[in-house]
Protein backbone atom coordinates (compact mmCIF):
# COMPACT_ATOMS: atom_id res chain seq x y z
CA UNK A 1 0.00 0.00 0.00
CA UNK A 2 2.57 2.42 1.01
CA UNK A 3 4.49 1.64 -2.15
CA UNK A 4 1.58 2.44 -4.03
CA UNK A 5 0.90 5.93 -2.49
CA UNK A 6 5.03 6.49 -3.20
CA UNK A 7 4.34 5.36 -6.77
CA UNK A 8 1.52 7.64 -7.11
CA UNK A 9 3.28 10.86 -5.24
CA UNK A 10 6.17 10.35 -7.87
CA UNK A 11 3.89 10.49 -11.03
CA UNK A 12 2.47 14.09 -10.08
CA UNK A 13 5.57 15.15 -9.08
CA UNK A 14 6.88 14.24 -12.90
CA UNK A 15 3.60 15.34 -14.27
CA UNK A 16 3.88 18.82 -12.14
CA UNK A 17 7.74 19.08 -13.41
CA UNK A 18 6.47 18.43 -17.45
CA UNK A 19 4.19 21.10 -17.39
CA UNK A 20 6.82 24.10 -15.59
CA UNK A 21 9.03 22.60 -18.34
CA UNK A 22 6.46 23.04 -21.39
CA UNK A 23 5.34 26.95 -19.35
CA UNK A 24 8.43 27.63 -19.34
CA UNK A 25 10.16 27.41 -22.61
CA UNK A 26 6.80 27.71 -23.99
CA UNK A 27 7.11 31.09 -22.81
CA UNK A 28 10.73 31.74 -23.92
CA UNK A 29 9.48 31.41 -27.77
CA UNK A 30 6.86 33.58 -26.93
CA UNK A 31 8.80 36.28 -25.61
CA UNK A 32 11.64 35.55 -28.93
CA UNK A 33 8.93 36.07 -30.86
CA UNK A 34 7.29 39.28 -29.16
CA UNK A 35 10.93 40.53 -29.19
CA UNK A 36 11.12 39.72 -33.14
CA UNK A 37 7.68 41.91 -33.40
CA UNK A 38 9.27 44.86 -31.53
CA UNK A 39 11.80 44.66 -33.80
CA UNK A 40 9.49 45.22 -36.84
CA UNK A 41 7.55 47.69 -35.31
CA UNK A 42 11.20 50.26 -34.99
CA UNK A 43 12.06 48.86 -38.53
CA UNK A 44 14.60 46.55 -38.13
CA UNK A 45 13.31 44.16 -40.32
CA UNK A 46 16.57 41.74 -41.00
CA UNK A 47 16.66 41.67 -37.57
CA UNK A 48 12.75 40.78 -37.21
CA UNK A 49 13.16 38.46 -40.26
CA UNK A 50 16.41 36.41 -38.71
CA UNK A 51 14.13 36.10 -35.15
CA UNK A 52 11.56 34.63 -37.05
CA UNK A 53 13.30 32.50 -39.48
CA UNK A 54 14.93 31.10 -36.03
CA UNK A 55 11.28 30.58 -34.55
CA UNK A 56 9.28 29.49 -37.10
CA UNK A 57 10.80 26.01 -37.88
CA UNK A 58 10.10 25.40 -34.03
CA UNK A 59 6.42 25.48 -35.14
CA UNK A 60 5.79 29.14 -33.95
CA UNK A 61 2.65 30.21 -35.94
CA UNK A 62 3.38 33.89 -35.65
CA UNK A 63 6.69 33.74 -36.80
CA UNK A 64 5.24 31.88 -39.50
CA UNK A 65 2.54 34.75 -40.55
CA UNK A 66 5.43 37.62 -40.19
CA UNK A 67 7.49 35.79 -42.73
CA UNK A 68 4.80 35.97 -44.83
CA UNK A 69 3.73 39.43 -44.27
CA UNK A 70 7.34 40.35 -45.06
CA UNK A 71 7.71 37.71 -48.09
CA UNK A 72 4.21 40.16 -49.11
CA UNK A 73 5.07 43.50 -48.48
CA UNK A 74 8.84 43.13 -49.47
CA UNK A 75 9.95 43.87 -46.12
CA UNK A 76 13.54 43.02 -45.43
CA UNK A 77 13.79 41.69 -49.15
CA UNK A 78 11.74 41.40 -52.08
CA UNK A 79 8.47 40.60 -52.61
CA UNK A 80 7.81 37.46 -53.21
CA UNK A 81 4.13 36.03 -53.05
CA UNK A 82 4.92 32.13 -53.56
CA UNK A 83 7.05 32.68 -50.12
CA UNK A 84 4.66 34.30 -48.31
CA UNK A 85 1.29 32.18 -49.31
CA UNK A 86 4.05 28.86 -48.42
CA UNK A 87 4.77 30.53 -44.92
CA UNK A 88 0.38 31.90 -44.79
CA UNK A 89 -0.16 28.20 -45.05
CA UNK A 90 1.91 26.56 -42.77
CA UNK A 91 0.65 29.46 -40.21
CA UNK A 92 -3.14 28.42 -41.82
CA UNK A 93 -2.75 24.94 -40.83
CA UNK A 94 -2.25 25.47 -37.44
CA UNK A 95 -5.16 27.36 -36.83
CA UNK A 96 -4.01 31.04 -37.20
CA UNK A 97 -7.22 32.81 -38.10
CA UNK A 98 -5.15 36.34 -39.73
CA UNK A 99 -2.94 33.55 -41.79
CA UNK A 100 -5.90 31.48 -42.88
CA UNK A 101 -7.15 35.29 -43.90
CA UNK A 102 -3.96 36.43 -45.76
CA UNK A 103 -3.39 32.74 -47.49
CA UNK A 104 -7.58 32.73 -48.85
CA UNK A 105 -7.16 36.73 -49.73
CA UNK A 106 -4.14 35.76 -51.98
CA UNK A 107 -5.57 32.81 -53.44
CA UNK A 108 -8.88 34.47 -54.38
CA UNK A 109 -6.75 36.78 -55.93
CA UNK A 110 -4.03 34.74 -57.96
CA UNK A 111 -0.94 36.01 -56.02
CA UNK A 112 1.59 33.10 -54.84
CA UNK A 113 0.16 30.40 -57.22
CA UNK A 114 0.49 29.10 -60.27
CA UNK A 115 -0.77 30.93 -63.00
CA UNK A 116 -2.26 28.01 -65.05
CA UNK A 117 -4.31 26.68 -61.63
CA UNK A 118 -7.47 27.59 -63.45
CA UNK A 119 -6.83 25.69 -66.58
CA UNK A 120 -5.98 22.63 -65.16
CA UNK A 121 -8.46 19.76 -64.32
CA UNK A 122 -7.49 16.93 -61.92
CA UNK A 123 -7.05 16.76 -58.27
CA UNK A 124 -5.90 20.41 -56.50
CA UNK A 125 -7.22 22.35 -59.61
CA UNK A 126 -10.18 25.06 -58.40
CA UNK A 127 -13.35 24.65 -60.01
CA UNK A 128 -16.30 26.76 -60.59
CA UNK A 129 -19.75 25.08 -59.32
CA UNK A 130 -22.04 24.88 -62.31
CA UNK A 131 -24.65 27.97 -61.78
CA UNK A 132 -27.78 26.47 -60.96
CA UNK A 133 -30.41 26.70 -64.08
CA UNK A 134 -33.45 28.91 -62.94
CA UNK A 135 -36.94 26.88 -64.18
CA UNK A 136 -38.90 29.35 -66.87
CA UNK A 137 -41.92 29.15 -64.24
Amino acid sequence: MNAKLTLGVSMIRLACLCLVLAVVFGAGARADTDAAVRMLETGDYPGGRTAFEIEAPKGDFRAMYYLGVMSEEGKGGDANYSRAAAWYRRAAEQGFAPAQTRLGTMLLLGYGIDPDIRSRRGSGSIRRRPRATRKPW
